[in-house]
């Protein structure tokens, strides 16, 4: 996978607010994407499996490190790992929702403030992803920060899908004011927070974050723009012929999935 994050610096201009044009994602990018895919599915699996590394999305990641699984299911249903793999890569995937349409049916989309230190006011956050991310957050820092220990010179990566994706969005960012800069892809990540959050998002990226969005997924619809929630940078949209189109940095490209009525 080293030779893919050399090509990360093709596209990263994250930290431009020059209007970026639509281009096709690299073949190498998807190369990285399907890995990064590999581990959000991963985080589905049984905390036993992950373990032990046996599950089917461990085998297609190939042989790691397992630093730990914290799941708290009995409280908001979440889990998440930290693992080290061959390519000098620390991994953290969260794991989303198993039901959909539950979890669409039962988060009320509310905004809360972002209260942690570093963060200016305005910036808000949905209720509900907040809280599922702050009980999992102390353990996972901690096998990050044993992590980088054994391996100093790795690079930290953050992955997730649906709410899994909302919890690894905001720990890139926590990641980020604790003085680390993690890479971030998720897939069918919803609104996390208001217009102030996307824009915070952006200003403390330093590395490429990609965030995938699969043909018409509902997901990435909610909670609604005109709900005030606005979505971070940078939408990679899977149209109907399977071709990834890397969309503008505005985070609401309205060529790209929200051209998609709900």
């Amino acid at each position: 996978m080293k030779y893919v994050l050399s090509m990360l610096g093709v596209v990263a201009v994250v930290a431009s607010q020059t209007p970026m044009p639509h281009q096709v994602l690299p073949a190498q990018l998807e190369d990285e994407a399907r890995y990064q895919l590999y581990a959000a599915y991963g985080a589905y699996c049984r905390k036993e499996s992950l373990e032990k590394w046996d599950c089917k999305w461990c085998k297609r990641m190939g042989e790691s490190t397992v630093y730990g699984v914290v799941d708290n299911s009995t409280k908001t249903k979440g889990q998440a790992f930290v693992v080290r793999n061959n390519a000098s890569m620390i991994i953290v995937s969260f794991r989303g929702s198993h039901n959909i349409p539950n979890w669409i049916e039962d988060f009320t989309f509310v905004k809360t403030p972002l209260t942690w230190p570093g963060v200016p006011k305005g910036v808000e956050v949905h209720e509900g992803f907040l809280e599922s991310y702050e009980v999992l957050k102390t353990d996972l820092f901690l096998w990050v920060a044993k992590a980088q220990k054994d391996c100093p010179t790795c690079s930290l990566h953050v992955t997730g899908h649906s709410l899994g994706a909302a919890e690894a969005c905001l720990s890139a960012v926590d990641f980020r004011l604790r003085g680390m800069n993690p890479y971030l892809w998720t897939f069918g990540e919803p609104r996390v927070g208001n217009k102030a959050f996307a824009e915070f998002f952006y200003e403390k990226t330093t590395h490429p974050v990609f965030r995938m969005v699969n043909k018409k997924d509902i997901v990435p619809h909610l909670p609604l723009y005109d709900q005030f929630f606005h979505h971070r940078q940078r939408e990679v949209w899977r149209v109907e012929n399977g071709t990834y189109i890397m969309c503008d940095n505005t985070g609401e490209d309205h060529k790209c999935s929200r051209s998609i009525p709900l």
